[in-house]
């Protein structure tokens, strides 16, 4: 059974200890490549250090051995935050998560949000999921200053419980999104470069909407991949 946490709002406020930024690193099979350079790979396999940062955990998470390596998971009231994001600097991207969403059968678990970048701008990228016992469909948003564009579609289905490259890409005119590199959704939207901020894991930034599964690797690159260069697990 999921357990019951009360976490101050307050950690909005707090900062986890930096230990230094990691470089980007090249590319690897299918997400790099083309003309939008290599690929930065943010690897989700440690609550002691996520891409040189040391992260603020929240609850216990805990590290799993998967086929596609160490994992952190969640149990819906665990989180990582860590006091920077891949997006920062970037106004054109490709933001890519290979995460395993699993069913719930809990209402308060079923809007989970696995991925929260906030800066002070206020500007905000996120990555949801709307899920089901059986089944999820993808939930992106993004939001500078007024001008913010969500995209959902209820009618794209995915089923739960297995390990899924979700992509989120914009060219900076539209944004859109892909489950195993099928587009699944699209729209217009204005938003400039990425400032400093914080990246959570497993939870929205004022502690709602927490996350059931796992989540293995992020991998950004400076520009929109086409549908054929994207991370496909399956």
């Amino acid at each position: 059974m999921v357990r019951a946490k009360k976490i101050p709002v307050v950690f909005l406020l707090l900062s986890a200890c930096t230990a230094g930024s990691a470089g980007p690193v090249g590319g690897g099979s299918g997400g790099g490549g083309g003309g939008s350079g290599a690929s930065e790979r943010w690897l989700i396999d440690s609550l002691t250090s996520i891409h040189g940062l040391t992260p603020m955990v929240l609850g216990s998470p805990v590290v799993t051995s998967t086929p596609h390596g160490d994992a952190l998971c969640f149990d819906g009231d665990d989180a990582v935050v860590v006091d920077d994001h891949p997006l920062r600097e970037r106004g054109v991207f490709t933001l890519e998560v290979l995460v395993r969403i699993d069913g719930v059968t809990v209402a308060t678990l079923n809007q989970p949000r696995f991925l929260h970048i906030e800066t002070a701008g206020p500007a905000r990228a996120t990555m949801e999921a709307r899920v089901t016992e059986t089944s999820f469909y993808l939930d992106t948003f993004l939001l500078a200053g007024a001008a913010s564009r969500t995209l959902a579609d209820s009618s794209k289905l995915h089923p739960v419980g297995q390990w899924t490259w979700t992509a989120l890409t914009y060219d900076g005119v539209t944004m859109r999104h892909y489950v195993e590199g099928v587009e699944d959704a699209s729209g217009p939207v204005a938003v400039p470069a990425f400032g400093p901020g914080k990246l959570s894991l497993g939870v929205r930034q004022n502690l709602v909407y927490w996350f059931v599964g796992c989540i293995r690797e992020l991998r950004v690159t400076a520009g929109p991949l086409p549908p054929e260069q994207l991370q496909r697990a399956l």
